[in-house]
């Protein structure tokens, strides 16, 4: 419907579920981080997307692990953290049963995501076009290396004789950039809040 409001084109197929591509959940859970003050059900929609991840000090790239989402979750749940500003500072509270080690390692794991969303966050919160936002977007997304990581999810499905799935993943990345295109040449100068973006 937004799409439609501004008549832009709709790249997207969701007859074939494509919204459920793990970059388009990305993309959307990232925008409700933002418009939502990072509630919990935003920040786990981002982290469960399979694409969170950072450069180790000798240039690896690091995956965040399923079993380290489920600890943060647990974490966060029991503490109670639900908006920016508890995302923002060090993570010191312990409860029963955690261990200093692991509550190092959930303070780790903050700090690392933290730095990853930072540069976004000071971005958009100076923003107020549907440009401004799309070119936030796109820094972010080249900086996680999101192509190359949808390029070697598509090699696995390829290897598992997923041709389907292979063919999507290929794909999204393009469309996305597509539509990327189409909204900063259509309404560039467009007032919007970061809630109405993502609806887009």
């Amino acid at each position: 419907q937004e799409l439609q409001k501004y008549e832009l084109p709709c790249f997207i197929d969701r007859t074939r579920g494509i919204l459920l591509n793990p970059f388009v959940e990305y993309l959307r859970a990232l925008t409700d981080i933002f418009a939502k003050d990072y509630s919990y059900e935003s920040m786990f929609r981002y982290l469960k997307t399979s694409l969170v991840s950072w450069k180790s000090e000798s240039g690896e790239t690091i995956h965040l692990l399923q079993e380290d989402v489920d600890a943060l979750e647990n974490y966060v749940l029991a503490c109670g953290i639900r908006r920016r500003s508890q995302w923002h500072r060090k993570w010191v509270r312990g409860y029963l049963g955690l261990e200093a080690d692991e509550l190092m390692h959930m303070e780790e794991l903050r700090t690392r995501i933290m730095n990853h969303l930072l540069p976004l966050d000071e971005r958009l919160h100076d923003s107020s076009t549907a440009g401004d936002y799309t070119t936030a977007f796109y820094e972010l997304i080249d900086q996680a290396g999101i192509e190359q990581q949808l390029h070697d999810m598509a090699q696995h499905f390829e290897e598992q004789g997923k041709a389907d799935t292979a063919k999507e993943y290929k794909q999204i990345y393009r469309l996305v950039m597509d539509l990327f295109d189409q909204i900063c040449a259509l309404l560039p100068e467009e007032k919007m809040n970061i809630r109405e973006y993502g609806e887009l």
